[in-house]
């Protein structure tokens, strides 16, 4: 579109190019800059599932903190803090596959002995395949319908 005066010259043109190569540019830089700066970020704990269904949540604060640690050679290590500290170790079946079963049951035993203790945090050795993590969720959502996973 060319708009000028009477006598054809362009001293009243309107034409113009926008120069938009520098905004692109600033765009690429904060979208590389973002990407770079989010593989720094590590997280520290992930709430990885909801609350079991017919379960109520309580208002009081449990006494003990329930720590699962999944080991490599397909053990588990089961710390308690708070007002009780100790550690229970389990050891893999003898066909050399996890012992869930005795899991369960620690589980169990702790969740009598502390009524309101509903949560528990686990976390791997780096070795440990993924699916086995989901393995000890599972098996510990059966007790404990809280599950945060920690430490990775």
């Amino acid at each position: 579109m060319n708009v000028s005066s009477g006598s054809g010259g362009r001293a009243g043109s309107q034409d113009f190019e926008l120069n938009i190569a520098p905004i692109i540019d600033c765009i690429t830089v904060l979208i590389a800059f973002i990407m770079i700066s989010t593989s720094f970020i590590s997280i520290g704990l992930l709430d990885a599932g909801a609350p079991a269904i017919g379960t109520e949540t309580g208002d009081s604060i449990p006494l003990v903190n329930v720590e699962l640690e999944v080991l490599e050679g397909n053990r588990y290590l089961i710390k308690l803090s708070g007002q009780v500290t100790s550690e229970s170790r389990i050891s893999a079946n003898t066909d050399g596959k996890w012992n869930t079963e005795e899991l369960v049951s620690k589980l169990n035993q702790i969740k009598t002995q502390w009524k309101n203790v509903d949560s528990i945090t686990i976390s791997a050795e780096d070795g440990v395949p993924y699916k086995d993590i989901i393995v000890a969720m599972d098996s510990s959502r059966r007790v404990l319908p809280a599950v945060v996973l920690g430490g990775f």
